[in-house]
């Protein structure tokens, strides 16, 4: 997978997420899958860069990081949406997740720039 893959894979999660937390989406997503960090394309991406040098560049430990944390608040929208709690998992959505969407793209493209 290449950068743009990558940005591109990991954009569909909010779109993912909202459908699922409006009661729209045929995908089952279980929030004990979502929350581990290397089961998604991105994930299993940034699994296989941390076997090459440039994985020893803080910018790649910046966007692990952020990864498993963006797994996580996804993970807690999920079960917060499962427990009927549409609104708290809306507001997570709008505010730490997309916070934390920012940050995984940011370290993503700081990671490229650092790779050239």
């Amino acid at each position: 997978m290449n950068f743009e893959q990558a940005l591109s894979v990991h954009l569909k999660w909010k779109i993912r997420l909202r459908m699922a937390v409006e009661g729209h989406s045929d995908e089952m997503l279980d929030p004990n899958v979502v929350s581990k960090d290397d089961l998604c394309e991105l994930g299993k991406w940034i699994q296989e860069e941390s076997t090459k040098t440039s994985a020893a560049k803080p910018e790649f430990g910046f966007l692990r990081g952020a990864h498993t944390e963006f797994h996580q608040v996804a993970a807690s929208i999920l079960r917060k949406a499962s427990a009927g709690d549409e609104a708290g998992a809306i507001t997570q959505l709008d505010g730490d997740y997309n916070r934390l969407s920012s940050t995984v793209l940011q370290a993503l493209t700081r990671f490229r720039v650092a790779c050239r």
